[in-house]
């Protein structure tokens, strides 16, 4: 039950990032703040693809 609880929750923070990413302007010139803000949406997609994993693994 555990994992299943870690896994909504993984779905639910990834999913927050990657929309909030696709979502709001980005119209930034620093390129060290593009960066974080890349970095931010792949680690949103990662939690999202775990979080997945996790919920849906036969235990």
């Amino acid at each position: 039950m555990k994992n299943k609880i870690l896994g909504i929750v993984g779905v639910a923070w990834g999913g927050g990032i990657l929309f909030r990413h696709f979502t709001v302007n980005q119209g930034y010139t620093n390129p060290d703040y593009q960066a974080g803000i890349n970095f931010a949406a792949i680690f949103g997609a990662a939690m999202l693809v775990v979080g997945l994993y996790t919920f849906f693994k036969k235990s």
